[in-house]
């Protein structure tokens, strides 16, 4: 699945299994990178990187060849290493990329507006990666009742007969596709658009008028729809709810109070289950490692190497709750750990030397402490960068240049620019540190002064004052 191509005059010193594993940590968790490798065999390797072999003919274009072996190989294994457990989401998903590409898209509704598409189906209440496509746009020679038609199909084929719940936007929904659906075996819910074929007339927008938070239902063969007002009328499809059955939302009013609202229950399981995807996104967002890169297929390795660390946690949880909620009570534990153990005792010689924080002796209270955003949050993995274990001594103390006035001297200062500033003289930023530098050199401060350069400025007339 990845491979390496051979640069010219270089012997490896790795095989080729610890190369994947060291390389997959360190794009997954950057911070241990400076410790583990130096940056210029990071570079190099990650410069031979590839997913597929681009010396072997290509017998039929394909714009997902680059990516192809490593897509496939994901799916198969999200599909078969968990269930979903009843109700499941399709929905769009970006990723981000705003380089030259023929299938990059503009979606000025989702947070990430330009980038790759991805047509996902997630489990609503975990975020369960299942299965995903990614969009390459228009297929000459498909035939077929339409993209989202053909989409939904595709992504659920493996859930039929399954008596799953997928509930999907108005991109999707229409009751060609509900009836279509509920003939393998699988239930559908969803938002649709007034423009479907196959809507009852009765529940058009155009010819119901309905009160706010009215609605209207109505239903043929097993596919129910209603129309409810709400700021707008909002029309669901529902192949398995009942048409009697009702639910509440929570709707503001005019005092920006939340209040209960009596809905169909479609419209109630509907708000509450079609979170599966944007979940996703939400979580593999927050760990995204940011390696920029003009290749396309890089951002969609770092977005499926997330999304298989991401399902590896959900499947954790699920068989062992109490140990992951003891061990990695948070995603960002489980991939630090993962980082860690895919590393194991690999340590390139000319790394940065690794060093425990904990070991250091406390640092006195008059003195500067070291930030804590320094290090790596985590207990366990406190490092210190490598230029800052420069500039730390024995005592424990950040060693620096050494102040330029006392603290007496210091408030002179302040106190005749103050004097100054209280009878209508103001400085810009240079003349204030002219004045400071002044203030040095009339102090003796300089080491290395001119004794030709003699102190000028208001400093140089008032020494006897600060004095």
């Amino acid at each position: 699945m990845i491979l390496f191509q051979q640069p010219p005059n270089l012997q490896w010193k790795l095989t080729l299994i610890q190369v994947e594993l060291v390389v997959l940590a360190l794009l997954i968790y950057q911070e241990l990178s400076k410790i583990i490798m130096p940056r210029d065999r990071f570079n190099l390797i990650w410069h031979y990187l590839h997913l597929t072999d681009n010396q072997q003919p290509q017998e039929t274009p394909d714009k997902l060849r680059k990516i192809r072996p490593m897509m496939t190989y994901l799916n198969d294994k999200f599909m078969n290493a968990y269930t979903p457990y009843g109700n499941v989401t399709v929905d769009e998903s970006m990723v981000k990329f705003k380089g030259r590409l023929g299938f990059r898209q503009y979606l000025p509704s989702k947070p990430i507006k330009w980038g790759i598409k991805l047509w996902a189906l997630a489990e609503s209440t975990t975020g369960y990666l299942h299965r995903f496509q990614i969009y390459t746009g228009r297929e000459e020679g498909v035939q077929g009742k339409g993209l989202s038609h053909r989409v939904v199909h595709e992504l659920t084929n493996h859930l039929r007969f399954s008596n799953v719940r997928v509930f999907m936007d108005n991109f999707y929904s229409s009751p060609d596709l509900f009836t279509s659906l509920l003939n393998v075996g699988i239930y559908a819910c969803g938002t649709v658009r007034s423009n479907r074929k196959g809507l009852p007339p009765q529940l058009l927008p155009k010819i119901v008028k309905l009160p706010k938070h009215e609605f209207k239902v109505a239903q043929k063969d097993d596919v129910m729809a209603c129309c409810w007002q709400d700021t707008k009328p909002v029309m669901v499809l529902s192949s398995f709810h009942d048409p009697d059955a009702v639910g509440t939302v929570n709707r503001r009013s005019g005092n920006s109070q939340q209040q209960r609202v009596r809905v169909p229950k479609a419209i109630e399981d509907y708000q509450r289950h079609m979170k599966g995807v944007d979940l996703f996104d939400q979580m593999v967002g927050y760990y995204m490692p940011n390696h920029r890169s003009r290749k396309w297929w890089r951002r969609l390795f770092h977005h499926m190497q997330m999304s298989a660390a991401h399902n590896a946690y959900i499947i954790a949880r699920d068989s062992n709750p109490e140990v992951i909620q003891r061990e990695w009570p948070q995603f960002q534990d489980f991939v630090e750990d993962l980082a860690e153990d895919l590393i194991g005792n690999y340590k390139a010689s000319r790394a940065a030397p690794l060093t425990n924080i904990e070991n250091l002796p406390p640092v006195p209270r008059e003195q500067h402490e070291i930030k804590s955003k320094l290090f790596i949050r985590h207990k366990k993995r406190k490092f210190v960068p490598k230029w800052l274990q420069q500039n730390v001594k024995k005592d424990g103390m950040i060693s620096a240049l050494p102040p330029a006035f006392t603290a007496k001297e210091e408030r002179q200062l302040v106190e005749r620019l103050t004097d100054m500033a209280s009878n209508g003289y103001g400085y810009t930023r240079p003349e204030l540190f002219n004045l400071a530098t002044d203030w040095g050199i009339t102090l003796h401060r300089n080491k290395q002064c001119d004794p030709q350069f003699a102190p000028s400025g208001i400093l140089a007339s008032s020494e006897e004052t600060l004095m």
